[in-house]
């Protein structure tokens, strides 16, 4: 049987990203009490990075767009198996962070940069929220680099029933 979540993603013609398990120094995510926090989750399938490089050099708006949707896909993949592949309806996103990888010249505060960062993480936000539905607070930040040369990082926080 699949998850709400599951069935919601495939009606918009997403799945899961096969990442199997991976041995860190940190856990993916901590549920403590009725918070679970994911970790901050990369453009990874089958367990490698899909997309390498910064905004504005080496990665182009689409491809970063494309980061954030699979960085959210593994976001609700750790949000399904942290609730044991039965996640309440009822629980909701209440906030994602994303991180950009900038090229140097794009990360001062310029107007040519903050709506490119903006509408990367719109693609993970939409996302999300078509899941759950309820808004959530977010925060974008343009930075020089990511762990493993990744153009996008985003964490999420969530409220279990």
């Amino acid at each position: 049987m699949t998850s709400f979540i599951e069935q919601k993603l495939a009606q918009q013609g997403f799945a899961f990203p096969d990442n199997g398990t991976r041995k860190t120094l940190y856990a993916p995510w901590v549920r403590h009490n009725d918070t679970l926090l994911i970790s901050g989750q990369l453009p990874m399938d089958k367990g490698k990075l899909r997309y390498q490089g910064q905004l504005g050099d080496t990665i182009s708006i689409d491809d970063a767009i494309d980061a954030a949707y699979l960085c959210a896909l593994n976001i609700l993949s750790h949000v399904d198996t942290a609730c044991e592949h039965e996640p309440s309806p009822s629980m909701r996103c209440v906030r994602l962070t994303g991180f950009i990888a900038c090229a140097a010249q794009k990360t001062q505060a310029t107007p040519h940069i903050t709506p490119h960062i903006t509408h990367v993480m719109d693609a993970a936000s939409t996302l999300i929220r078509s899941v759950f539905e309820e808004p959530h607070a977010r925060s974008v930040v343009g930075v020089s680099s990511l762990p493993l040369g990744a153009c996008v990082e985003i964490e999420g926080i969530f409220s279990l029933p």
